[in-house]
């Protein structure tokens, strides 16, 4: 009773210990989540929110805007011609206004498509411009921009990090490792103390185990002295009887004896004395 008594103390304190290195892990973890939440992930997240907002201010700079393309002048199609010859039966005069009016159409049409051609080049030209200054801007975001940023937001944070952070860090992993020592140094003791104690209790119960055996050894070779004591003098018991059965049958047989010869003996004295008187020995014949 006292050993599991024991024993159950010895658990209880291992998982009070086992509880206390949990509390501390998570009071660990508490922390370093708030370090990493206060130091890194909020520097870094204002750092690309002021990043994002440079680059879209740069991407809202002005590009291209084309001029609204000329709207082409209509041409008049044969068809038509055709139709008004043949429905009007024009004249000569009409004829030579027609084909008047169709070569002042083909000029102005040359003249437009001269125009629309001079037009494109003039776009094209200031489309190579537009993208000769996005690719330089560009350029300069990618070597300029980007570096004085990174130099500017991103190279403090890494700075602060590696100042600032890492060595709360490992002053942090250090108490815990010192605390995870000693609680396993606790432990390690207390598992050394429940080996002796559980050696000690063995090496004692296997004493006692042996002292009772011892005894009950001994009682059990004194019962069994006992036993054949006991059934040797039921032995010599019925010896005893035997023998004095015997003598008693042997004197019996004397008694009957005698008792025989002493029946004989009176009987010849009877027959003798009835012999001896007249009516007795009439009697005696009969």
């Amino acid at each position: 009773m006292e050993y599991k008594q024991r024993v159950h103390e010895l658990n209880v304190k291992l998982a009070s210990i086992q509880t206390k290195l949990n509390v501390e892990k998570m009071d660990r973890d508490i922390v370093y989540s708030e370090m990493q939440e206060q130091f890194l992930t909020r520097p870094l997240e204002q750092a690309v929110e002021r990043i994002c907002g440079k680059m879209e201010d740069f991407a809202s700079l002005p590009f291209m805007e084309p001029a609204a393309l000329p709207s082409s002048s209509p041409r008049s199609s044969p068809s038509s011609k055709m139709k008004k010859k043949s429905l009007d039966g024009a004249s000569t005069t009409e004829e030579k206004e027609e084909d008047s009016s169709e070569k002042e159409t083909d000029k102005g049409n040359k003249e437009s498509n001269e125009k629309d051609i001079n037009n494109a080049k003039g776009r094209a030209t200031r489309i190579e411009r537009k993208v000769h200054y996005l690719s330089a801007s560009l350029h300069q975001l990618a070597h300029s921009i980007t570096y004085d940023t990174r130099t500017a937001h991103l190279d403090p944070i890494k700075y602060k990090i590696q100042n600032d952070i890492q060595p709360l860090v490992s002053m942090e992993s250090s108490k815990s490792h010192k605390v995870e020592g000693g609680i396993v140094r606790k432990f390690e003791s207390s598992i050394s103390e429940v080996d002796t104690g559980l050696t000690k209790e063995c090496v004692t119960r296997s004493a006692t185990i042996d002292i009772v055996k011892e005894e009950v050894d001994k009682v059990v070779n004194f019962d069994v002295r006992r036993e054949e004591d006991f059934l040797k003098a039921i032995r010599d018991i019925r010896e005893l009887l035997r023998l004095e059965r015997e003598e008693r049958m042997r004197r019996d047989e004397e008694v009957v004896e005698k008792i025989v010869v002493t029946k004989k003996a009176l009987q010849t004295v009877m027959l003798e004395s009835l012999g001896s008187s007249g009516g007795f020995g009439g009697l005696g014949s009969a």
